[in-house]
């Protein structure tokens, strides 16, 4: 998520769960059905600490990298937020995870494995 404000943060569950079922509608045209399971199943969305985990800021200065690459340098409060976190979801994004009836694969694009879970 980007371009997110101090206030956006008291309730950031709510906030967080209404831009996912956004970007995903945007990334995989949710139909009717699958909206409504969503909401239903993230009804409780909390914050964690993070777990400092490097090869996830890794992927996050990769992404900065991939974003001034594609000429969105100008500030945060010029994107149209939806359509810049979609070319980042379509990224080849590093890290070990089961996939396809536990098989382990080290690279994945985002968008692929959300598309997969909502089916």
């Amino acid at each position: 998520m980007t371009n997110i404000k101090k206030k956006d943060t008291k309730d950031f569950g709510q906030v967080f769960r209404e831009r996912l079922i956004k970007q995903l509608d945007h990334d995989i045209k949710l139909n009717e059905g699958q909206e409504i399971k969503l909401r239903r199943n993230l009804i409780d969305i909390k914050l964690t600490k993070s777990n400092n985990d490097k090869k996830i800021l890794g992927t996050i200065n990769h992404h900065v990298e991939n974003l001034k690459y594609n000429n969105f340098q100008d500030g945060i409060e010029n994107w149209d937020e939806v359509y810049v976190t979609g070319l980042l979801n379509g990224y080849l994004v590093r890290t070990k995870i089961l996939h396809d009836r536990q098989k382990r694969r080290d690279f994945f694009r985002p968008i692929e494995i959300m598309e997969e879970l909502i089916k």
